[in-house]
Order: C-alpha cells, then structure tokens, then sequence
C-alpha cells in the first residue's frame, strides 16, 4: 500500500512572507477525476490438496474479472503551517501510482519550489463475491483431468463492483 509522503526540495533556502504563499494557493491537480470499473482478463490457477497435503489436482482457467483504474485529483497549495511548505489534500489508494510533479513559482526572490508528489488512483468501494468455474483441470502427472466431478473446479472471487476515489489514508471502507 502506497501512502502520500512526498518529499519538498528548493533550490536554496529563503524565507518566504506569508502573503507570497497565499498568493499561490490554488489546485494544482490536473484533469477530471477518472475512477471507473473496468474488464480485464486474469490467468487462475488453484491447487487442491488432500488430507495429508498431497497435491491432487490443478486447475486452472482465463476469466474475465473486474478492475479499479484511473485517477483522482489532488489538492495541494502553500502553508506556513506544514514543514514541507505546502498542504497536500491527497486523494490515492493501494491500486494507483504516484506521478511526480514538478513546478516553478517564479516571485521576486526567484525561489525555484519543485519536487512533491501527487497520487492519481481510485479503489473499490464494493465488493462483489461470485463463483468462477476453472475448466482445465490436471493430476499431479499433469493428465488432462476428464472425469465428472474432477475436470472442474468452482472457487469463489471477490472483485469490485464500484470504484471511486478516496482519501489518502482512509482504509475503513
């Protein structure tokens, strides 16, 4: 799981008035948010053993399941408060990635400020349980598995049902 620490260069160290910085406060996020639920296809494999933890069969199938992707706007703008200079309202999850982006605030001091990090992703925020059935089942041997009863395998997946964005950090959903 990834979580929002991004890390705040500058070029040399000034102190910068407190009204400079409320004269950039504004959102820095670029784009629409873009969370949506999206097919994809996943290999499965699973493994049956007996009692004794002897391997009895593998079975294993493609299926269509489905995914979280895309991206949620993050806000970041200038605080005298914050030891990094700027307030980061972060919006992430554990399927996303960080984008790094760099700017330049060009005031009278010629201060260059780069180098914090956003996050773009989106979650689920359901969960759907159903029941896949793998088609290709083997003996240990890896022997075609054709009998009744042995050539198939149900197990039971949870994938998304609804995907949006959340804030950085909050994990009770």
């Amino acid at each position: 799981m990834r979580t929002c620490q991004g890390t705040w260069f500058s070029s040399r160290t000034v102190l910068v008035p407190l009204l400079l910085f409320s004269m950039f406060s504004t959102n820095l996020a670029e784009g629409e948010e873009a969370c949506e639920t999206l097919p994809s296809e996943l290999h499965i494999i699973k493994e049956e053993f007996d009692e004794l933890g002897r391997l009895q069969r593998t079975c294993n199938s493609e299926v269509s399941v489905n995914k979280c992707e895309g991206a949620c706007n993050s806000q970041v703008q200038p605080s005298v408060i914050t030891p990094t200079g700027f307030l980061k309202e972060c919006y992430c999850c554990r399927e996303g990635f960080l984008r790094e982006n760099v700017i330049t605030l060009t005031t009278i001091l010629n201060v260059r400020l780069f180098g914090w990090q956003e996050c773009y992703c989106c979650r689920e925020s359901f969960l759907r349980e159903r029941v896949i059935t793998l088609t290709h089942c083997y003996d240990p041997d890896g022997g075609r598995l054709t009998k009744e009863g042995q050539s198939t395998m149900d197990i039971k997946l949870r994938e998304p049902a609804e995907c949006k964005c959340f804030k950085c950090g909050d994990f009770s959903r």
